[in-house]
């Protein structure tokens, strides 16, 4: 057989060829894994710089917060090694650096920062130093350059204020841009969420579990500011505080300093938070509201039995209608208010249901039958029927709004609160009476059983007159002899006549002016008695109080003062706005609250708030502890952006730069001057003002037992200070 020597001559340059591809092929392909792994470790030294960068903003931010704003490190440096007073370049010592390894190390330097119009830059540039093991020199640096800004250039548009009588001091929270809520003062009930139960003198961040950030913060301004809530951007629903009756929501009665998960359904998204201190409501984007917290009086409106009831950790739903879209009376609107016992909220369609304990009557049903299922008060939001506008709610008098402008109350009205004629019982339990509802002057006044009639109806007048509402007279110490056992009549008002000027206290007497002597009652035991003058001693029959109302019932408003648009409550007393920007008041004007230039503690009538000519107002807050002489003030926001203030000053609160005892006539705050800084939103309790300005700074004034002011202190203040902590910015990188 022939070969072919040709075939077998060219297998050895085909093997050569191929592998010189097959070689070149690896080459490309070990290029490739090289650059690869290259760009690999460039990713990751570039990410450490970053970090490294990151962690001198941090520090840099630390030492500002820590010092007022003020950089400590004028003309130095910052470095992982050195205090807030900077010091030299790094050496190559390990405290140097914020990490250390064999192969690579990781430090910072942050300049002195830029301050321009109070906004601070801060520059931090992060290193990442590459190390041959070999020798330990330095082969390679990479740099990352970061800048923040921290100041005044993020404004608040909100300030969640609160306070609680058990705690003794107030508080409040922020909520920046970056979603991070902070908080400052009392924290005796850990309602801060900080961690501790201390005061917190500055700023403090509350954490959230699992990165969550913060919408909205929720507490409550009614002296019941035992615990803390924040509604975070995915709708979740966090609490710390009080939870000695399960308020939390958290499945537990045990209280918290750490912000814990409020257990709402899982397919529910929270939208406001009502915290009543013992227990807690909580409405979603859905329309129902889920409550937890203490049972007493029917106050979780869970729809339960009242005696013997269990408290609720779980959060069950208010048992309000179910909600139905077409109905508008059937999803709650965001106004729900609480306090001590009872709760109310305004729906959509402008009804109002309310539920709680009704000891007092405030239901409107005409009894004093507490309720735990909620049940519609009045006609407001039926067909052809006003809706309610507005509600408010002290915990024993509720105040409804409605659109054709008229104001009702109904429920407590020891101080006349319910601004309308009504009985004046006796500590002894009978009622003034106009005897057999006579009209003539002389007619005598008797001590009767209570009977609910006209006749029983008394009227205690702004200009001290007594009148009663059948005979529309006014009691009248007849004799004018002033003596023990001058018997006292109805006789037609004057305005001159001194025997028809009564007085009315805290302790109930109706002294009478000319004689200064007090209404008693001849025999206390027995019915028919006509009423006299006497020195006026501290027995029952000469203590007096205006009977509850448990009828929703108008607020006897004075002709040309205009529709009411607005009402402010707190304990025993309110305050009204009407469409003319008039502000009015009624109830206990303990120090002059009511800003009428009177100290009469009784206000049946409403009295007007005296602002200066030609200012109207625009807004009102009422911030109240019982007959507290420390802590009742009015707080106007007038035409003029000012703040007007009447009441209690002990603490410093109405911003006048003094701590005198009260003003009964309005007066301007300071600072707050109406053109360049001008009042947008007022809030106070416990002796503590926050004032809002329109261009977002927070100004303080008044207690500052528990470091509220923001100053880093716990010294009181006259003069309302935008303090340095109180106006804290979250720190912005670019």
């Amino acid at each position: 057989m022939k070969r072919d020597i040709h075939k077998r001559g060219f297998a050895l340059p085909t093997i050569l060829i191929a592998s010189i591809v097959m070689l070149s092929v690896l080459a490309v392909a070990i290029s490739t894994v090289t650059a690869v792994r290259s760009s690999i470790n460039d990713q990751y030294y570039n990410r450490l710089a970053k970090e490294a960068a990151e962690s001198g903003i941090a520090m840099a931010t630390y030492c500002l917060e820590n010092n007022g704003y003020t950089p400590q490190w004028a003309g130095k440096e910052l470095h992982p090694n050195t205090s807030c007073s900077g010091g030299a370049a790094c050496t190559s010592t390990a405290s140097c650096f914020v990490m250390k390894k064999d192969n690579f190390r990781m430090t910072y330097t942050v300049e002195e920062p830029i301050n321009t119009a109070s906004v601070q830059t801060l520059k931090s540039i992060g290193k990442v130093e590459l190390i041959r093991q070999s020798n330990q020199s330095i082969w390679r640096t990479i740099d990352f350059t970061m800048k923040a800004r921290v100041g005044a250039d993020i404004n608040f548009d909100k300030v969640t204020f609160g306070y609680s009588d058990e705690s003794g001091g107030a508080f409040f929270f922020t909520v920046g841009p970056d979603g991070k809520a902070r908080a400052t003062g009392a924290n005796s009930n850990g309602q801060l969420g900080i961690g501790s139960r201390s005061a917190s003198l500055s700023p403090s961040r509350v954490n959230l579990p699992n990165g969550e950030l913060a919408q909205s913060v929720y507490t409550s301004f009614l002296s019941r500011g035992n615990n803390s809530f924040i509604i975070t951007r995915n709708g979740l629903v966090y609490g710390s505080g009080k939870n000695n009756y399960g308020q939390l929501g958290n499945g537990t009665k045990t209280d918290s300093n750490i912000m814990v998960k409020f257990n709402i359904p899982s397919n529910q998204h929270a939208k406001y938070v009502a915290v009543n201190g013992d227990a807690t409501y909580v409405l979603t984007v859905e329309g129902n509201i889920y409550a937890a917290g203490r049972c007493t009086g029917g106050m979780l409106g869970t729809s339960y039995t009242v005696s013997g009831c269990a408290d609720v950790t779980t959060p069950k739903r208010v048992a309000l209608p179910t909600v139905n879209t077409s109905n508008q009376n059937t999803i709650p609107t965001s106004e729900i208010v609480t306090d001590r016992n009872g709760t109310m909220v305004r729906m959509s369609g402008g009804a109002v249901y309310g539920w709680g304990d009704n000891s007092t009557g405030f239901l409107g049903q005409g009894n004093t039958t507490s309720q735990s299922k909620p049940i519609k008060i009045g006609d407001y939001g039926d067909s052809g029927k006003p809706a309610a506008t507005q509600i408010g709610f002290d915990g024993d008098t509720l105040y409804i709004v409605g659109s054709d402008g008229v104001l009702k109350a109904a429920g407590r009205n020891s101080y006349g609160e319910l601004g309308h004629a009504g009985p004046l019982l006796n500590f002894k339990g009978y009622c003034m009476d106009n005897k057999s509802s006579g009209t003539a002057n002389g007619n005598p006044i008797q001590a009767w059983t209570c009977n609910d009639t006209v006749a029983q109806d008394w009227l205690i007048t702004s200009d001290g007159h007594v009148k009663n509402a059948s005979s529309g007279k006014c009691l009248d110490d007849g004799s004018s002899n002033d003596a023990n056992g001058d018997l006292v009549i109805q006789w037609t008002c004057s305005a001159t006549n001194i025997n028809q000027k009564w007085e009315v206290n805290e302790y109930g007497w109706i002294k009478n002016i000319d004689s200064g002597k007090c209404l008693d009652i001849s025999d206390p035991k027995t019915k028919g008695n006509q009423l006299m003058i006497w020195s006026c001693a501290s027995v029952e029959q000469q203590r007096w109080y205006s009977d509850d109302v448990p009828d929703l019932l108008p607020v006897d408003m004075p002709s040309g003062s205009g529709n009411v648009v607005a009402v402010s409550t707190d304990q025993w007393f309110a305050s009204i706005l009407t469409s003319t920007g008039q502000v009015w008041g009624v109830g206990a004007n303990v120090n002059g609250a009511l800003g009428s230039n009177t100290t009469n503690v009784r206000q049946m009538e409403p009295v007007r708030y005296q602002l200066p000519s030609g200012v109207l107002a625009k807004d009102i807050y009422t911030a109240s502890l019982g007959l507290s002489e420390n802590m009742s003030n009015t707080f106007v926001i007038g035409s003029d952006n000012k703040i007007y203030g009447s009441g209690s000053n002990t603490k410093g609160q109405l911003g006048i730069g003094s701590t005198n005892s009260y003003r009964d006539v309005p007066v301007a705050m300071g600072v707050i001057n109406g053109s360049s800084i001008k009042a947008k939103d007022v809030i106070s309790g416990f002796g503590t003002t926050v004032v809002l300005t329109t261009d977002g700074k927070v100004y303080t004034v008044g207690n500052n037992n528990s470091g509220q002011l923001g100053d880093g202190t716990t010294s009181n203040s006259s003069t309302p200070k935008a303090n340095k902590y109180t106006n804290v910015v979250p720190v912005t990188v670019f």
